[in-house]
C-alpha cells in the first residue's frame, strides 16, 4: 500500500508551503513500519524529479529554475 499526498503549486504557493510539506514527510517517514520516501517530488506536467536532497543535518530544497519562477509569482 503506497501513501502520498498531492498539493497543487499556484500563486498561492509559498517556500514555505514546500518546506511544510518536507517537514511533515520527514515525520511520517520516521513513524512509518514500512519505507516511506520523506522527499518532496515536482511534476511540471511532463516528468517528475525530487525537489530535496538528504544532506548531512536533514533534507535540503533543490528547486527546479522553473519552480523557483512559479513560487516568485
Amino acid at each position: 500500500m503506497g501513501f502520498f499526498a498531492l498539493h497543487v503549486v499556484n500563486e498561492g504557493t509559498s517556500i514555505a508551503d514546500l518546506m511544510f510539506m518536507a517537514t511533515l514527510t520527514a515525520a511520517q517517514h520516521e513513524r512509518m513500519p514500512h519505507p516511506l520516501s520523506p522527499h518532496i517530488y515536482w511534476w511540471n506536467g511532463s516528468y517528475v524529479q525530487p525537489i530535496t536532497v538528504a544532506t548531512d543535518s536533514g533534507l535540503a530544497m533543490e528547486l527546479p529554475e522553473e519552480l523557483e519562477i512559479v513560487l516568485s509569482r
